[in-house]
């Protein structure tokens, strides 16, 4: 049977209008995402976009942005640009050395051609910069500069989540910790008492209810960011940076280690990534907040490897990375954080 591409009608779960607890709807989330993906879904694609929205954009009010859509299990990654229907199970596990193995027909695999050579020209059409599809281990095909590093954006939470989960593994990090156990605090105006009772999985979940400002928030996000102190921790879902950075702190305090160093040692150098070096992240800071935004560069082609350990659940080759579940716990979708 082909396999068919399907695309969403939305590009980022963020973008999504949310219900009235603040989370995306499930049935707009089924509308972006009409072929939802099982678990037993193999396909990794990596989509780096550099288009700059219309007017009429979801997208609109924020600046351009590069996008980059990992699809790798169903309710991993919210942000899809496309879907993939389920496909039968395949017990070979294939993992990439120093260097990818691409497919030289990828029909054999079960892919048209025809809809492949679609789905590049709409890539081009939306501003794409570089993709990747990856099944099994394998590339099915691939254009742009994937060997280009571009900045990650939102694609830093599921890294240093990866990250968090090694070192919950290893008792290092306690989630139910709150920001008064930690002694985690900002700049005036500070954070209250109540601010004070969101644990590290309320920041993970970002339902931290702490509306203080942050820094590498968009305008849309400024605009939109709730009233302080309207929400208690733990009880509304709100895309929050400030949620997003202070985890960064709360991470490098925990364990003592730097998160780009950390994330070399751990992940990049295991999965020999081709691309990715320790300068390749760094810290923005600012007035807004004592906790700084931390950033990531990185190719389409090292994504996809991180794409693919995610999507083994942890597991590269014969060495568990991380424990299964807990980089899933981290919100991970969105546009511009």
């Amino acid at each position: 049977m082909r396999k068919k591409i399907t695309f969403a009608n939305h590009i980022g779960y963020s973008l999504l209008p949310p219900s009235h607890d603040g989370e995306p709807s499930a049935t707009l989330r089924r509308q972006a995402c009409p072929r939802r993906p099982p678990p037993c879904l193999r396909i990794i694609l990596v989509l780096i976009n550099l288009k700059t929205y219309s007017q009429d954009s979801p997208t609109r009010g924020l600046p351009p942005m590069i996008r980059f859509i990992c699809l790798i299990t169903a309710g991993v990654l919210a942000a899809c640009a496309f879907c993939f229907p389920a496909m039968a199970a395949d017990p070979t596990l294939i993992y990439p050395g120093k260097t990818w193995r691409m497919s030289k027909n990828p029909e054999l695999l079960g892919w048209s051609m025809k809809k492949l050579t679609a789905a590049k020209a709409y890539s081009k059409q939306i501003g794409s910069a570089a993709v990747m599809i990856v099944e099994n281990g394998m590339v099915v095909d691939a254009w742009g500069e994937i060997e280009r590093k571009y900045q990650l954006h939102s694609m830093r939470k599921p890294l240093i989540s990866a990250l968090i989960g090694i070192h919950t593994a290893k008792g290092r990090i306690d989630l139910s910790k709150t920001m008064t156990e930690l002694g985690i605090d900002d700049n005036k105006p500070s954070l209250t008492r109540i601010e004070k009772q969101a644990t590290i999985a309320d920041l993970i979940k970002a339902r931290s209810g702490i509306y203080h400002p942050a820094l590498g928030e968009a305008p849309g996000m400024k605009a939109m960011r709730p009233e302080r102190h309207s929400h208690l921790p733990g009880t509304f879902y709100y895309y929050n940076n400030w949620d997003f950075n202070a985890i960064g702190t709360i991470f490098e305090q925990e364990t003592g280690a730097n998160i780009f160093e950390e994330f070399s040692r751990r992940i990049a150098t295991p999965l020999q990534m081709k691309d990715f070096k320790v300068n390749d992240g760094w810290y923005n800071t600012g007035p807004e907040s004592i906790h700084p935004y931390y950033g990531f560069r990185m190719s389409a082609r090292d994504l996809a490897r991180f794409g693919l350990l995610y999507l083994r659940k942890g597991r590269w080759k014969n060495k568990q990375i991380y424990r299964a579940h807990t980089p899933g716990q981290f919100n991970s979708g969105g546009c511009c954080g």
